[in-house]
């Protein structure tokens, strides 16, 4: 497989498959298959550092979601595949590229870039005080889409999948994720409880005022035509909008280490 790291950027699923087919369903990626071709990718450090330098102005904003991808990639490759999610995070903090004058890990990009909220385990992320307030300036990047919650993978079983977005139709690609995400991560139990992702739970505040308010958006999202929103219906059928929540359980978030690629 003859791949630049341009082009992974650009096409990861081509580069890290070697093919690309229509139609079929997610399946997981065993990354450490493609460990020897990455490496070969990421040896050339001046060229990774050129190609972020021009993916993080303003008008290619678009582009730091794959560099948010690629950062712990590099880390696992150099430093070793984690064991535990501590690991994990720590290997995210380390995993860093100056950029511009700014020192970027993944989690920065994450917060900073992205927008993201942190969570409990990444309260302790580090990012130079100065970053913090210049990096969004300097970026043009005040504002940002909540569905981007739907495009972060970051290498576990609970993370959504990972995905190709161009400038023209990242809007639309963001929904598709969110849509895809929903169907794929909630589920209804045959004692009519709802379950929903930590993921989701943890950033509800991005499309809800609370566990209530959260469930009634996930049912209005999905199209009338899904089981899973008609399951839904059934289990919230003859409670009040206050008692909603009393039907839903959260999954745990699942850290092991996973690439899901739709093919």
């Amino acid at each position: 497989m003859d791949a630049s790291l341009s082009e992974w950027l650009t096409d990861p699923m081509c580069v890290l498959q070697g093919r690309k087919s229509a139609g079929v369903p997610p399946r997981r990626l065993d990354l450490e298959k493609e460990v020897a071709e990455l490496q070969r990718m990421l040896h050339d450090e001046e060229k990774v550092h050129e190609i972020l330098e021009r993916a993080l102005l303003p008008q290619n904003a678009l582009l730091t979601l794959p560099i948010s991808g690629l950062l712990p990639k590099k880390s696992f490759l150099e430093l070793g595949m984690p064991s535990n999610p501590e690991m994990a995070l720590g290997l995210k903090n380390k995993a860093a590229l100056n950029v511009g004058g700014h020192k970027l890990n993944a989690l920065a990009i994450k917060h900073l870039i992205l927008k993201q909220s942190s969570n409990s385990n990444e309260d302790d992320w580090k990012v130079h005080k100065d970053d913090k307030e210049m990096v969004p300036k300097d970026y043009g990047l005040e504002q940002s889409n909540p569905n981007i919650v739907f495009a972060l993978c970051s290498g576990c079983k609970s993370s959504p999948a990972v995905r190709i977005y161009t400038a023209d139709g990242v809007v639309g690609e963001l929904e598709k994720s969110k849509m895809d995400y929903l169907q794929a991560s909630i589920a209804v139990t045959t004692t009519k409880r709802i379950l929903i992702p930590h993921l989701l739970h943890s950033n509800m505040h991005d499309f809800a005022r609370d566990s209530d308010s959260l469930v009634d958006w996930i049912v209005n999202q999905l199209p009338a035509s899904w089981p899973l929103r008609k399951s839904m219906l059934e289990c919230l059928k003859g409670r009040t909008a206050a008692k909603i929540s009393h039907t839903m359980d959260v999954i745990p978030n699942d850290s092991e280490f996973q690439y899901l690629v739709p093919m």
